[in-house]
């Protein structure tokens, strides 16, 4: 799951869109929805307002209720809030996410940022998965609504190492590499917003007023 924005995002019509999609490592993505999300100043009855988790929660139920099954959800940073950590605790639904390095996590009995957990953690500590050509380590912490684990990720860009973090509230008999796979499948969504802009229009807000 995951949010893509019009060419005009930052102005107060720009359209924001949430798209889910099946994803298989390796394999093309099946779209599931692509549905205009509206901003407070848009709200109506028939395209309600929703925060992140709202929106993933509406769409995770549809889904449901539909016969999807779920071995997990993949989701992209603007859904990494504790309220999703919740969800998946009381739905028994992992969620693997991208997290931002800003936040604060309990490990090893200290406070400290995400960021400064990498510190502590550089490239040569980390596992090397050779297949992504990623140096990875798999940590336990926690917050106050609970436990799960942080991936520290070090990939290479331009030659330089640089890293992104996921938190996962996936079990321990799923592998790291399991999750990058489950990761590098997300891509297709971004793939797939391509498309959606290129043929269908969306790459433009064509509202001009409210």
């Amino acid at each position: 799951m995951n949010y893509h924005y019009s060419g005009q995002a930052q102005t107060r019509l720009g359209h924001q869109f949430t798209s889910a999609a099946l994803v298989r490592f390796g394999e093309d993505p099946v779209p599931l929805l692509e549905r205009f999300k509206v901003s407070q100043a848009l709200h109506t009855e028939s395209y309600p307002y929703r925060t992140a988790t709202q929106e993933m929660i509406h769409v995770v139920q549809d889904c449901l209720a539909a016969g999807v099954p779920m071995a997990g959800l993949l989701l992209d940073g603007e859904f990494g809030r504790d309220a999703a950590v919740t969800f998946s605790r009381e739905h028994q639904i992992p969620v693997l996410i991208r997290a931002k390095a800003n936040m604060t996590v309990q490990f090893e009995g200290e406070s400290l940022t995400l960021d400064a957990l990498s510190r502590q953690f550089p490239p040569e500590r980390c596992h090397l998965y050779a297949e992504f050509g990623w140096r990875v380590r798999r940590l336990p912490v926690a917050r106050e609504v609970g436990g799960f684990d942080v991936l520290i990720v070090w990939r290479k860009v331009h030659g330089e190492w640089t890293r992104f973090f996921l938190f996962s509230t996936f079990g321990g008999d799923v592998t790291v590499r399991s999750l990058l796979r489950a990761w590098k499948a997300r891509w297709g969504i971004e793939v797939i917003h391509r498309f959606f802009k290129q043929n269908l229009g969306l790459g433009r807000c064509h509202c001009r007023t409210i």
